[in-house]
């Protein structure tokens, strides 16, 4: 029934908040075309015509909105303002979370949006692509109105939010709708920095190296490609740079009950950003490496200089993307230490290790391919013209050692501490079963694709098609996949075996385990007993502790009675 009402309250609120919002902007914004209007002579927007549609439109809806939201959303704080356990229960109730952290991370990334286009159109006033009363009338006034409006509501809520946290520690569902919230805009604004960095790096490459020479005039529209690229840098870190500080602060909190140093939803974060830095800088480093030795071995006039105007995507995309995976390289690092556990340690350490080694591997493998291609095709005597070679060559002269050398110094060094390390479990651990088995999935499916596509040519010819040299360049092309995916399988699979007949081996030995219960009169107490524990984790020792209440630690005690008492 609670559950039912705050679902009513919170949603009803929520729609009510909108509507104000939107009419509530409206009405600054007239406001704003009057000013306008009247101090500085422009005419604007807010013609006698449609003045009194517009101010009937704007101030039915806020004047809606503002008696649903402050309806429900007065019901919904009434428990709130009253002493006893239902305010503690309201507060940290996960629908009142999921209305607060809604708003906040709708109206961080629309407030944001707005001011960006705010400097946009000042920018465009002052390199004078527009006039004034073009910008107050159509472009500026619009979303500063909303900017103000929804910043002021933002701020708000965010202090409602603050307020329940400091007086009830967020905790499971709570701490996760926090997280989704400070994630969420953090890794938006970030890729939204990173693109725009890189096409603003691009830009200026383009435009002050590449069509001053190819054109012999001044480059035009620099300023508005600038401007662009610079507003939506600055979007990405206005969202960045504060959910991103605000999760550090929280990192570093070891007396929090649901410690965000334990979040999985910071591990996806941080491991998604280091999946595209990784990749794009590889990758890139492999193509513009391909494109330097194919300018050396092709002839022609002019190539280098071709080469210099192709230069300027790949260095953005490296300089960009090659500090983003230091800098979250180092956040692993760092992250790792903080893990009081070694085998918490030990797991983002792999994590990192294992996500860099597949894209490597990825890349060797697209590399070998290459080779299995053009070796076939030489055999085969297929004509692809007089410069197909060195083309070929200069592809697999890069993918090959890029690929080869991003896989194998961090997957050496895995399988180095696989056999070396025992008193954790290298070899069983997820980041490396989720290696395993994506190393699985890529091949099976490039052996199925290939299988599909090799059945369909056969069944076209069959049918009456016409052999033709597309039709063996074709077959070729998916002859090579499948014997790079056979042996990126086989080699795997290798592993996995290994990493069977070890745990195996590692079973029969056996460790030991022990449950134990511990009661303390305070938090703080058992905290101090947690962290002493974790201290005396040396010599093989692995502690792990898990806080739980006291019907299911008694409810886990009995069960690990009664397998006690069935298995003697």
């Amino acid at each position: 029934m609670a559950a039912a009402r705050r679902f009513y309250l919170y949603g009803i609120a929520l729609i009510g908040l909108v509507m104000l919002i939107i009419g509530l902007a409206a009405l600054v914004q007239l406001l704003f075309e009057t000013i306008a209007r009247g101090l500085l002579g422009i005419a604007t927007a807010a013609r006698e015509g449609d003045l009194v549609e517009r101010l009937s439109w704007s101030g039915a809806t806020a004047g809606i909105g503002l008696v649903a939201w402050l309806v429900h959303w007065g019901l919904a704080n009434r428990r709130i303002t009253r002493p006893g356990p239902g305010a503690a229960a309201e507060r940290a109730a996960g629908v009142r979370k999921l209305y607060l952290y809604t708003v906040l991370f709708l109206g961080a990334l629309l407030t944001t949006l707005a001011v960006r286009d705010v400097l946009r159109d000042l920018l465009d006033l002052i390199a004078g692509r527009a006039r004034l009363a073009d910008l107050l009338s159509g472009e500026i006034l619009p979303p500063l109105a909303f900017a103000l409006v929804r910043g002021g509501f933002w701020t708000y809520h965010a202090r409602v939010a603050a307020g329940d946290r400091a007086a009830v520690p967020e905790t499971g569902g709570g701490a996760t709708l926090r997280r989704w919230f400070v994630y969420g805009l953090s890794f938006i604004g970030l890729m939204t920095l990173l693109f725009a960095a890189q096409g603003l790096i691009e830009t200026l490459w383009e435009r002050m190296i590449v069509s001053p020479r190819s054109s012999g005039v001044a480059p035009t529209g620099l300023t508005e490609d600038l401007a662009d690229r610079l507003t939506w840098a600055l979007a990405g870190l206005m969202l960045w740079v504060p959910a991103w500080t605000w999760s550090l602060r929280w990192i570093v909190r070891a007396d929090e009950p649901d410690p965000e140093r334990n979040s999985t939803l910071r591990k996806v974060y941080v491991y998604s950003v280091l999946a595209v830095a990784v990749a794009l800088t590889v990758w890139t480093l492999g193509g513009s490496l391909h494109e330097v030795l194919r300018t050396a071995l092709v002839p022609g006039e002019g190539r280098w200089t071709s080469l210099l105007d192709k230069l300027g995507s790949s260095i953005s995309v490296l300089l960009v993307f090659g500090l983003t995976w230091l800098y979250h390289a180092n956040v692993v690092k760092r992250e790792a230490v903080l893990a009081g556990e070694p085998r918490q340690q030990a797991t983002v350490r792999w994590t990192y290790g294992y996500l860099v080694a597949f894209v490597g591997a990825i890349t060797l493998a697209v590399g070998i391919a290459a080779v299995v291609q053009t070796m076939l095709e030489l055999v085969f005597q297929l004509d692809r013209g007089p410069l197909w070679l060195q083309e070929q060559l200069s592809l697999q002269a890069t993918l090959i050692p890029v690929g080869l050398a991003v896989w194998t110094i961090p997957w050496r060094r895995l399988q180095r501490e696989t056999a070396t390390v025992t008193e954790l479990p290298a070899r069983g651990g997820l980041p490396r079963r989720v290696y395993l088995y994506l190393a699985f999935g890529v091949s099976v499916l490039t052996l199925l694709g290939t299988a599909a596509f090799v059945v369909y040519q056969l069944l076209r010819l069959v049918l009456g098609e016409r052999w033709t040299s597309s039709t063996t360049s074709d077959l070729i092309n998916s002859a090579s996949l499948a014997i790079v995916a056979i042996l990126f399988l086989v080699y795997h699979l290798r592993v996995f075996r290994e990493d069977a007949a070890s745990a195996a081996a590692t079973a029969a030995t056996g460790p030991g385990f022990a449950l134990a219960l511990i009661r303390a009169p305070t938090l703080d107490r058992l905290g101090r007993v947690e962290q002493a524990l974790r201290n005396r984790a040396r010599d093989g020792l692995e502690v792990q502790l898990v806080r739980v209440d006291q019907p299911t630690a008694e409810r886990i005690l009995d069960q690990a009675r009664s397998d006690n008492a069935d298995s003697s």
